[in-house]
């Protein structure tokens, strides 16, 4: 409790005080109500403002009402405005300073708003009516010719967006038969306004740096005097301003736990009064006969509250913000590495290595079961593996003891899947195939029944894949390789149905047909079925098609070879009708000796007939 003697009389001014320094979420945050010069705030131009500052002044200490006039009302502004998010929740709370010119009872009223820089309301609590403790003694809420100090209290919870302000009007109607003054901006009227906050200054991050400012966690003894340096980097956010940042320190504690720098001042490197965001700095130079180890820095933030809270109790109460980071100094741990492709099978063979400011460290080959151990400085690496020379992996790792890391790969079982143009599976489609890192796997593969060719353990990336079909190139892909497939390849291969039909178009069975490119060589055959039908897969050109058909019919042999030029660039049909299959009859052996005998009989009988005749 802050004990404040005013002319005489006792002000009881309740205040949050805390000893430890650990962290609360919500803080009892002071605002001191000013007169100072003009700032532009909340659309306005004006001299009553209010911060975290307990710079009082002795200019102007008060606002007065003459008697006639039944109220005064006072106004103040918080400046810099706020520079991040602020929850306030709570009892709001406004310690002022009043005295009269005899004694009379009053009535107090607060008022909170949310502005914008332009002066845009965008909250306002309404006129409220608070608990009003202080006074003279028997007369709480009165005022009276000494000064009392007085605590409104009221309950509220808001948020504040950054860059808007905070607008507090305090009202003290005493009637117009006294007169009343309001006192603030010193060290005997410490007029203020107390929010619950949950947002306050903090450390967000740390960074250690060496000595030429890039990011390292692992330092060593064996380096010279002026590289033997540890710059502890770090940024602290305040949602009042950077001018309520009093006091930034580090102290860093060896791994026997001794203290070897405490409470080294930082200063600001960046940032402003008005900055959210503002980043300190400080520099450790350790001795060659450092001791090995891991080393914990502790970075502590103390506000212009924890600051007064100092002055006036001799302990920063609540507060103090503190975050810590980790860095080694000449300190090693073996590491083991599991490397699987995406099946969680083991890598074997796999090249692994540790990087650190995008230097290799340490380097490796997985054993065949896809393991490999390294010993290992503390701190945080970046981790390359590679297969077949192309990087399937490369990830971050922190550690600061023996640790096991398990690494999945973009290595896969990739099928890729070759059809005509019409979908159909291409069984022996020739595949000539370009890794990823360039290289051509020298012989080719033949597609299967599915018209497709599977590969184990392959790393991800781009596949070349030219297709041949019958000697001619049908499909020149490239396959972004991410996942194990199956990838389908469609290629410039066309179907050629060809239908044998006879003289009367009815179909022919047992017709050879014969397919040969433009310079003559013969690609394919097949010999037609019931349906009188073939079908082949072809590579566009324009083709000789010939039907071969041999036969016998009524005991006649015969045959029809045609040939026709197809040109082929897209699926199609083809009629192909044979018009002497089959021949007129009476032109075949089979008939005649069918005819022959009976005409012979049907002769034979007539002569028979004839003398028969002639006998009677």
């Amino acid at each position: 409790m802050l004990i404040l003697v005013t002319l005489g009389s006792l002000l009881f001014v309740p205040t949050r005080v805390n000893p430890s320094y650990a962290e609360t979420s919500t803080k009892s945050m002071h605002f001191y109500l000013h007169y100072t010069s003009a700032a532009s705030v909340g659309g306005v131009s004006t001299n009553y403002l209010m911060n975290t500052n307990r710079a009082f002044q002795n200019v102007k200490n008060s606002d007065v009402k003459k008697i006639g006039q039944p109220k005064i009302q006072v106004d103040w502004y918080l400046y810099p405005s706020f520079a991040g998010p602020v929850t306030f929740t709570g009892s709001w709370q406004v310690i002022i300073f009043v005295n009269a010119s005899a004694l009379h009872p009053a009535n107090w009223n607060l008022e909170f708003w949310e502005k914008t820089p332009q002066g845009t309301i965008t909250w306002d609590s309404g006129a409220l009516s608070p608990i009003v403790q202080g006074g003279p003694s028997g007369n709480p809420g009165s005022v009276d010719v000494p000064v009392f100090g007085y605590t409104l209290t009221s309950d509220l919870t808001h948020t504040f967006n950054p860059g808007n302000t905070l607008e507090l009007e305090v009202t003290v109607n005493t009637g117009s038969t006294v007169e009343a003054r309001v006192w603030y901006d010193s060290v005997l009227y410490p007029s203020q306004a107390i929010f619950p906050s949950t947002d306050f200054a903090k450390p967000v991050s740390i960074r250690t740096l060496d000595a030429n400012l890039t990011a390292k966690e692992v330092f060593f003894t064996f380096w010279n005097e002026q590289q033997r340096k540890v710059v502890i980097s770090a940024d602290v956010t305040d949602p009042f301003g950077g001018y309520d940042i009093s006091r930034v320190t580090a102290t860093i504690t060896d791994s026997a736990n001794r203290t070897v720098l405490v409470d080294q001042p930082m200063n600001r490197i960046s940032g402003d009064p008005f900055s959210f965001t503002s980043t300190y700095e400080t520099v450790w130079s350790y001795p060659a006969d450092a001791l090995q180890g891991k080393y914990r820095v502790d970075v502590e933030v103390i506000d212009n509250n924890g600051k007064y809270n100092f002055e006036s109790f001799g302990n920063f109460g609540p507060y103090v913000e503190s975050s810590s980071k980790f860095f080694s100094i000449g300190i090693q741990y073996p590491v083991h590495f599991i490397i699987q492709d995406n099946r969680h099978q083991p890598l074997a063979s796999a090249s692994l290595t540790v990087l650190s400011a995008g230097l290799p460290v340490a380097a490796g080959t997985t054993d065949s079961t896809g393991m490999l151990t390294l010993t290992l400085f503390t701190g945080n690496f970046e981790v390359q593996v590679k297969w077949y020379n192309i990087l399937v992996a490369d990830e971050r790792i922190s550690f600061t003891n023996e640790s096991t890391y398990t690494i999945t790969t973009a290595v896969y079982y990739p099928e890729f899947r070759f059809v005509s143009n019409a979908g159909n599976p291409l069984n022996g489609a020739m595949v000539f195939v370009a890794a990823p890192n360039g290289t051509n796997i020298r012989l080719p593969y033949l597609s299967d029944a599915n018209g497709a060719i599977s590969f184990r353990q392959q790393p991800g990336g781009e596949y070349g894949l030219l297709t041949f079909w019958h000697g001619v190139l049908v499909a020149d892909a490239k396959v972004n390789v991410t996942a194990d497939g199956p990838y389908t390849i469609r290629t410039q291969v066309f179907r050629l149905t060809v239908n044998v039909t006879d003289n009367s178009e009815a179909p022919l069975e047992n017709t050879q047909i014969v397919v040969s490119s433009s310079t003559g060589r013969v690609l394919d055959f097949g010999i037609t079925g019931k349906l009188g039908q073939v079908s082949f897969n072809l590579p566009a050109d324009d083709y000789k098609v010939t039907t071969y058909f041999f036969g016998s019919y009524w005991l006649n042999f015969i045959s029809n070879t045609t040939t026709l030029t197809v040109p082929v660039r897209a699926d199609r049909l083809i009629a192909v009708s044979l018009s002497n299959i089959p021949p007129p009859v009476y032109t075949t052996i089979g008939f005649w000796l069918i005819v022959i005998p009976l005409v012979i009989v049907i002769l034979l009988a007539v002569i028979l007939l004839r003398r028969r005749k002639r006998a009677r």
